[in-house]
């Protein structure tokens, strides 16, 4: 009866949660001023994080917010909540909370205390109903010493079936429209054209959507419960299987250990046994060279005395086994083989160390060799400079399908050392070995290694890894930086950003930093990297065929076998050239249609690239043309370009009309 009595009484003044329609439980202020439990607060918060993760899909790199928005039920105004913090951030009503422990008491139940739950002793009119101990810290400072201490029974209750705008009205009325309750005065003044109902049928509706709502809840409940059980299951089962591998590990240690002894035992026996049969050999070889250098010496010692002697035999004679002897000399020298170190090449590659390590760590597999990953093929240059080589490299061979998950690659490990390194640390036992540097890239097989020296070979090789399991590294390649920078430029549309000209008007330093550029465009005539030059000036000026832009007439005058050229030598580069583009000027008229583009290295001498005859591909004003260009070798490059004309453009003249040129393909830029 006492529970009943204290339900209905909340139901009368308002102390119910708007969330749950129950009494409040811990009441917390929200933003608008409203209360909620602070249960039904980690419960919106629960459901807003729900909804965020659904937003995010399957991405896990991607984290939900870490602030949701708790919507009042009642005014429907938005509280931001930490989701690190939980409800604890938010302030707890304590008037509430005085207040239901007041209804409590005038049910015949105990008042607590509003801190920490246990019985109350007194009252504060402003902290509220509180135990010995609470009070004497919630009054420890001068400011609250002054709070009279009262008996509990003056504590007075607040009466909340009132209307908190209009005290003297009741609660009659529920507004659809805004989700409150008010009394008559309000409904006339504040909520004119909403939807109103009386309280009693708001309740009563209420209650039989609370219904379905706990019916729902429930089945709900018994879902998630029975996939918590599903999860304890999971967790049993690998529990169970960490501690089987775990077992297997120190089983498969065990025996590792026993090949790894047995391994190297085979490994010191075969580098013994090839030392000395090498030995051997090359002990032959000096031998037979330290006898031929005896005779050497001796014919020299022959000829120089007979230099000296006066009988003419002696002097014949010596001069005939000197010749003899060095002929003989001659003739086993000729063949490179015998005088330098027999299988020295061969030898130092069985003996490497780094061929070593590996013979010895691929015995450190612990999964199965159908598990294992493999070593991935032995890099190649895609691109090389003076200080950085960019290097590509085919992936392992594939897993079998049923462990491709397990290994699938999630990076490389990229190792570089000078090759001249290697050998001065080869050919010195007693220097300290250096580490390769590693360079760590993801899962794409290409990478761009810098800070390198011009000129240079490295020893570079590849090793995959997969979630920090890493696996067999590639044969070591020797890769060389290069005295020059080398860069494929390729055609995409008419008058793109992607040429060769347009690359050196955007690079202000091609020799020596060609990885610095800028936004805006210079023309390379004026900067000085190019120069551009024709045959004859009628308007314009040669170099306005290297503006992007040129929007007036530029043509030379109407001589047979006009031309213009552009000349790359300046800053060192040449092109291996596989498209070129030209764009007609403001005229209307004069379109080329008979040319050659021509290639030269010196200026003087010119070799044909391409022909065109009767080309009707340029018929507008600053139309573009872009045509193939076919060296007469694969290997062709130039450092002059010059278009001539062959015959007569579409005026019948032989005015040549450019305002733009750009050319394509492979440029070297040769450094200082």
């Amino acid at each position: 009866m006492a529970g009943s009595t204290a339900t209905s009484l909340s139901e009368s003044t308002g102390l119910c949660c708007p969330y749950c329609l129950n009494v409040f439980v811990d009441p917390v202020v929200l933003k608008c001023g409203d209360s909620m439990c602070r249960g039904c607060v980690v419960s919106c918060m629960a459901t807003q994080c729900a909804l965020a993760l659904s937003k995010l899909g399957d991405d896990k790199s991607v984290l939900p917010p870490d602030t949701v928005e708790v919507k009042c039920v009642k005014c429907s105004m938005v509280t931001p909540a930490s989701v690190s913090r939980g409800a604890k951030a938010l302030e707890t009503n304590r008037h509430l909370v005085e207040i239901l422990h007041q209804r409590e008491h005038a049910t015949g139940g105990s008042v607590v205390c509003v801190d920490c739950g246990q019985p109350a002793t007194a009252h504060c009119s402003v902290c509220g109903s509180l135990c010995d101990t609470c009070w004497v810290g919630a009054h420890r400072r001068p400011i609250f010493a002054t709070h009279p201490k009262l008996p509990l029974t003056q504590a007075i209750p607040e009466v909340l079936s009132n209307c908190p705008k209009h005290p003297k009205k009741e609660i009659e009325l529920y507004c659809v429209n805004c989700t409150t309750l008010m009394c008559s005065v309000c409904a006339v003044t504040s909520h004119q054209g909403h939807k109103l109902l009386e309280l009693s049928d708001q309740i009563a509706a209420s209650k039989s959507d609370l219904q379905n709502l706990s019916k729902r809840c429930r089945n709900q409940k018994n879902k998630v419960d029975a996939a918590v059980r599903q999860l304890e299951n999971v967790i049993a089962s690998v529990t169970q299987k960490h501690t089987a591998f775990q077992a297997e590990v120190n089983k498969v240690g065990a025996e590792l250990q026993d090949l790894l002894r047995n391994r190297i035992d085979f490994l010191n026996q075969q580098s013994s046994n090839i030392c000395e049969k090498t030995v051997e050999r090359l002990n032959r070889q000096k031998s037979m060279l330290t006898t031929i250098s005896e005779h050497l010496e001796g014919a020299s010692s022959c000829s120089l005395s007979a230099l000296n002697s006066s009988s003419n035999v002696y002097v014949i004679s010596a001069q005939k086994h000197s010749s003899e002897t060095l002929q003989t000399v001659e003739r086993v020298s000729s063949n490179s083989e015998n005088l330098e170190p027999c299988e020295r090449d061969e030898i130092f590659s069985i003996l490497d160390k780094t061929a070593c390590r590996e013979a010895i760590s691929s015995l450190g597999v612990i999964l199965p060799p159908e598990e294992a990953i493999g070593a991935p093929g032995q890099p190649k240059i895609c691109q090389a400079s003076p200080t950085s080589l960019t290097l590509s490299w085919d992936p392992p061979p594939p897993p079998p399908p049923t462990k491709a998950t397990r290994n699938r690659v999630t990076g490389y490990t990229v190792f570089v050392s000078r090759q001249q390194q290697q050998e001065e640390q080869r050919n010195n036992n007693n220097q300290q070995e250096e580490e390769p540097q590693q360079h760590q890239c993801g899962s794409d097989p290409r990478i761009t290694v810098g800070g390198l020296t011009k000129g240079t070979t490295y020893m570079v090789s590849v090793r995959a890894e997969s979630n920090g399991i890493h696996g067999r590294n590639s044969p070591f390649k020797a890769l060389s930086t290069t005295n020059e920078t080398r860069l494929e430029f390729t055609f995409s549309s008419n008058w793109d950003h992607q040429g060769v000209m347009w690359w050196l008007g955007t690079t202000p330093d091609p020799r020596h930093n060609p990885g610095n550029h800028t936004p805006n465009y210079v023309n390379p005539h004026s900067s000085g990297l190019v120069i551009a030059s024709w045959s004859s000036t009628n308007c314009g000026a040669p170099q306005n065929a290297l503006e992007r832009d040129h929007n007036g007439g530029n043509y030379t005058t109407n001589e047979a076998n006009s031309w213009w050229q552009v000349d790359l030598r300046p800053c060192g580069g040449s092109v291996r050239p596989s498209k070129y583009s030209i764009r007609h000027d403001s005229n209307g008229t004069d379109y080329i249609r008979n040319w050659e583009l021509r290639g030269s290295n010196d200026g003087t001498t010119w070799t044909t690239i391409t022909r065109h005859a009767n080309d009707q591909t340029i018929d507008a004003k600053f139309g573009v043309g872009s045509w193939d260009a076919a060296p007469p070798t694969p290997t062709s490059s130039f450092s002059v370009f010059r278009v001539v004309m062959t015959g007569l453009d579409s005026s019948k003249s032989n005015n040549l009309l450019i305002a733009g040129f750009e050319i394509y393909g492979l440029l070297t830029v040769t450094t200082n």
